[in-house]
């Protein structure tokens, strides 16, 4: 076997090692005590009276925000398919804010506003029949915010399958149709796929939410599973807990297997025509909507707690008291980040076809068994004495807790990316006898610099808002920003919370901009070098 064989096989086995160590260890000891407990198996939870609510209320909470984000987000995606580039890249940046911004921040908008002693509240208490429709809390109130986080997941979806239209399609039925005629029985069918797939993905998003519910107070598993081991500490019956969330999962392989094979039965854009534009008054209509929608999902709950915050000497109070916290959180993004696009780009470079297919659905784990089951595995997993001891109480847990939680997105991306790269550069290198790490680092890497750079961007903010798991596993002196907002929100609202809500959403969007620069400006570089 060659020496550069060699060099790759051991970075493939030191990856899958990683993936191991970060994804299916955690899991595997969380669902370990299920082996000597009789009443945590999936039919002993489902026979508990309450179950029965807790799964209706998950159901109701999954599928609900997926139907409204999927009525919010689908004309957007059209409308913005529809415009010439310009106005759709600043309109795309627009409706991509709700996502940058995380889901408890406007949790606590919502309920600042809506509360009893909300700005909002205060306002209709004038009208007899609204304080009775809108309310702070419950089942509505989740579906609905949990619906503007994510309903940009559908718009883009939507977006991409409009994007991929051959124009042709569509000018052959105006000849002998009518444009709702056309946009039902051409673009429709056509455009489904997309929409299944970007509504799928919400209701995934939807079914592990775990701190919108919590703040809400509406009862759903990861909830449960929650308040399960923390204040009962029943490790056991938490954990059975994330049993039924499998159910829920079920369906969503058949939509992603059905919504391929649908797309690829259709030709696409790169083999005819761009989709149509839309005329003036369809192109005025749209920008309307999409910026009334950015402005509920983004301005609204940022306007409220700007005025919740108000006079600026909260900010003052906020770095006098939280600059440990700030530090912690960037210093925890960054280098979540960073290891997570190294680990990501050399697992992606050196595992062959059959680790591929192992690698990925390990890598999902920690992500569809939520995070609260990740923080309880972990909690068992290192909460002993000796190393792993140093390891838990320190700062590396929550290192840990990110590159685990958010592992899959930098895997799925960084494959994505490599597998887009022409060959051919490497083949000429190792044909001279370039070594597989020489290779890697000097031609793959720099051909992909944009889309790691975009990666490493997205890592950093999952990271800045990641509050799920770590929640459970912050060590003493190390607490990030989300924690310290969800520790404070047990008081209730107060102007404090609003700044660090604030604060939290303006690193993370500037971080998202700063990622966004930094895309642009090394595709910029390398198509001048090309």
């Amino acid at each position: 076997m060659r020496i550069h064989e060699k060099s790759r096989l051991l970075v493939a086995a030191a990856a899958l090692v990683l993936l191991g160590l970060l994804c299916a260890a955690p899991v595997a000891a969380a669902f370990l005590p299920l082996a000597t407990s009789k009443g945590a198996t999936l039919a002993g939870v489902l026979r508990e009276p309450r179950q029965w609510r807790l799964f209706l209320t998950t159901a109701a909470v999954a599928l609900g925000a997926a139907g409204v984000a999927t009525l919010l987000g689908a004309p957007a995606g059209y409308f913005l398919g529809r415009m010439p580039a310009r106005p759709r890249r600043l309109l795309a940046g627009l409706l991509a804010a709700p996502l940058l911004i995380p889901p408890y921040v406007t949790a606590v908008a919502w309920v600042d506003a809506l509360g009893r002693a909300g700005m909002l509240n205060r306002l209709l208490t004038s009208w007899d029949a609204v304080p009775s429709l809108v309310r702070p809390y419950g089942l509505a109130a989740t579906i609905m915010v949990i619906a503007l986080s994510y309903f940009p997941v559908v718009a883009f979806a939507v977006l991409v399958g409009v994007r991929r239209l051959d124009g042709r399609w569509e000018e052959a039925a105006l000849l002998s149709e009518t444009g709702p005629r056309t946009l039902s029985r051409i673009v429709l069918p056509l455009v489904l796929p997309y929409l299944a797939l970007g509504a799928g993905a919400v209701f995934l998003l939807a079914l592990l939410s775990f701190s919108v519910p919590l703040l809400l107070q509406t009862p759903v598993y990861t909830v449960e599973i929650y308040t399960r081991f923390t204040s009962f500490y029943e490790p056991a019956q938490a954990v059975g807990h994330a049993l039924p969330l499998a159910l829920f999962l079920l369906p969503l392989p058949l939509v992603w297997r059905w919504s391929l094979r649908r797309q690829n039965r259709f030709a696409t854009a790169s083999a005819g025509r761009p989709p149509l534009q839309s005329g003036a008054h369809l192109a005025v209509l749209g920008t309307a909507y999409c910026l009334c929608l950015a402005g509920v999902a983004t301005g609204v709950p940022l306007a409220v707690l700007a005025v919740r915050a108000w006079p600026p000497d909260s900010f003052v109070e906020v770095w006098q008291t939280a600059r440990n916290a700030m530090a912690t959180t960037l210093l925890l993004a960054a280098l979540t980040a960073t290891a997570g696009v190294a680990i990501a780009f050399f697992a992606a470079r050196s595992l062959g076809a059959r680790a591929r297919h192992v690698a990925l659905p390990v890598a999902l784990l920690p992500f569809i068994f939520s995070g609260p089951v990740l923080g309880l595995g972990l909690i068992r997993l290192w909460n002993h004495a000796g190393l792993p001891a140093l390891v838990y109480d320190g700062f590396a847990i929550l290192v840990i807790a990110c590159l685990g939680r958010y592992c899959v997105f930098a895997y799925a991306g960084a494959r994505a990316a490599l597998d887009h790269l022409h060959p051919r550069l490497e083949e000429a290198a190792a044909v001279h006898g370039a070594g597989f790490l020489r290779r890697s680092m000097g031609i793959v890497l720099p051909a992909a610099a944009p889309a790691m750079a975009a990666l490493w961007g997205l890592l950093f903010v999952l990271a800045m808002a990641e509050l799920d798991t770590a929640v459970l596993v912050t060590p003493p002196g190390w607490t990030p920003l989300p924690v310290r907002i969800f520790t404070l929100m047990h008081y209730g609202p107060s102007r404090l919370v609003a700044a660090l809500c604030l604060t939290t959403a303006a690193f993370i969007l500037a971080a998202a901009g700063i990622a966004v620069l930094a895309y642009t400006k090394t595709r910029k570089l390398i198509a001048g070098a090309s």
